[in-house]
Order: C-alpha cells, then sequence, then structure tokens
C-alpha cells in the first residue's frame, strides 16, 4: 500500500480527488492501526487483545474505509467501459455516493488536515447539489436495478407519491392500517 500522491487539481468537481481522498483515508488509518499495533504488542499485550479489544473501533473503521475505496475504484472502472449514453448518470452517481461518504466522515478529514473549513463546507453543499441533480430520474435508475416487486419491501419504495398524500405516520395508511 503506498501513500496516495494529491492530484495536481482540487476541484470539488473532479473525480480525482475524491480517488485520493478515498485511498488516503484508507491508508491513514492502516498506518495508525500498525503504529499501534506494533507499540502495544512490543509493550507486552497480545495480539489478539490489541486487534479485538483495544482497537477493534480502528479496525471497523479501516475495514468501511477499504469497502468504501474499492467501491469507488469499482465505479470508476465501471463507467469507463460504459456505454457513452450512461457516463454522465454514472458519474453524478459516482459522485454523489463518493462526496455523500465524505461528508459522512468529514470530521474525520478535518481534523486529520486533508480537508479544510472550507473545503467541507463545499463538501456538504456539493452533496445537496448531487441529490437535486439526480432527483428528477432517480425511478429510472432504480427500475433500471430490476429489481423484483417482492423484493421492495419499504412501503415508500413502492409507490412514493402515494405514500407522501397523506400523513402516514410512517407506515401506516389513512386507515391506520398496515401500509401494502
Amino acid at each position: 500500500l503506498q501513500k496516495p500522491t494529491l492530484p495536481v487539481s482540487f476541484g470539488i468537481k473532479d473525480i480525482d480527488i475524491l480517488e485520493y481522498l478515498f485511498k488516503q483515508r484508507e491508508f491513514t488509518l492502516i498506518t495508525q492501526l500498525a503504529k499501534k499495533m506494533q507499540t502495544k504488542v512490543a509493550a507486552g499485550s497480545s495480539i489478539f487483545n490489541v486487534w479485538m479489544k483495544d482497537e477493534s473501533d480502528h479496525v471497523q473503521a479501516l475495514a468501511r474505509a477499504y469497502g468504501e475505496r474499492v467501491i469507488i475504484d469499482q465505479f470508476v472502472n465501471t463507467i469507463k467501459n460504459a456505454d457513452v449514453d450512461l457516463k454522465p448518470v454514472l458519474n453524478t452517481l459516482l459522485a454523489l455516493y463518493g462526496w455523500s461518504k465524505i461528508e459522512e466522515n468529514l470530521s474525520w478529514y478535518m481534523l486529520e488536515g486533508f480537508i479544510s473549513r472550507e473545503e467541507g463546507k463545499k463538501v456538504i453543499e456539493y452533496s445537496r447539489i448531487l441529490c437535486k441533480e439526480v432527483a428528477p430520474d432517480i425511478l429510472d435508475i432504480v427500475n433500471a436495478f430490476g429489481l423484483p416487486d417482492h423484493a421492495i419491501q419499504a412501503p415508500v419504495a413502492a409507490d412514493w407519491q402515494k405514500y407522501n398524500n397523506y400523513d402516514n405516520k410512517g407506515e401506516i395508511d389513512k386507515d391506520n392500517k398496515p401500509w401494502k
């Protein structure tokens, strides 16, 4: 695992910066974990106790960072090989996924010094812009997955317009019966 290189441009709409931030999070977490484990094992703790008890939160954060980075990598590779007509929507979905995950971990990125306060504000704003951009096409995007009706269990997933026509209190219809 090599230390990621900061891209030349640092534009929020640049996919290279997303890739960098995900790789940097994984690299930093694995480096920190390795140092903590070396220190604690050298001080006499067992590897098992350090891994399973002392640093389990760090291990879990690293596992999530790894999974998220793999998703970004696979998404980028998929876009490279996609039909030209699909690339714009796939790029938007990639950006939405990526920036929403960056936003989810924004405090970590800011505390580690990878994102400034001003850049953090832009991350939040851009995530909202991307949500609005995807909204008109979201039903077509979801339908493109070809999920069978029985696989969609949440009432709002079946007919979100009908679901929002009245105060359904989350899971009941207008007659106070479970929604079907």
